[in-house]
């Protein structure tokens, strides 16, 4: 399984949900609460496979993009929280929510522009294969686990 593919996937997924919450009615208060919950798993179960795999395996690769990487993923973390400890009533809440997909889709740009690409020309496909196997077995188990604390 192609590591960059997967994680391509998942990205579109989010901006698929990010894109559901911007057609939202500004008092829609509970559907947005619902995407975002949604928006929420998926982005931390996609950093945690990254930065646990992806990240320290490349890393050589391009050594200031991914420690970058590193560095948008923790910023994304602390709004996450920010935004879990607003109500969606709040007026602070949808801004919150759009810096969060700025952030976002700026890190897949860089991901699917730059780093995408390197790793494509510096591992070889077995290798990027190889990495697409790991991730997606994490991503199952974090998965799983995310379903038993239900």
């Amino acid at each position: 399984m192609d590591a960059t593919k997967l994680l391509i996937q998942q990205h579109d997924e989010v901006k698929q949900l990010f894109k559901e919450c911007e057609s939202l009615g500004e008092s829609d208060f509970k559907r947005r609460s619902d995407i975002v919950e949604q928006i929420t798993q998926k982005l931390k179960l996609h950093t945690e496979i990254e930065e646990e795999i992806l990240y320290p395996a490349v890393k050589s690769v391009d050594t200031d993009l991914v420690l970058e990487a590193f560095e948008e993923h923790h910023m994304v973390k602390i709004l996450l929280d920010e935004i879990a400890n607003t109500t969606p009533s709040n007026e602070r809440y949808v801004a919150k929510l759009r810096v969060l997909q700025e952030m976002v889709e700026s890190h897949i740009q860089e991901e699917e522009g730059k780093l995408f690409p390197e790793i494509r020309e510096s591992c070889g496909m077995d290798k990027i294969n190889e990495f697409g196997t790991q991730l997606q077995k994490r991503f199952e188990e974090l998965l799983k686990g995310v379903a038993k604390s239900r």
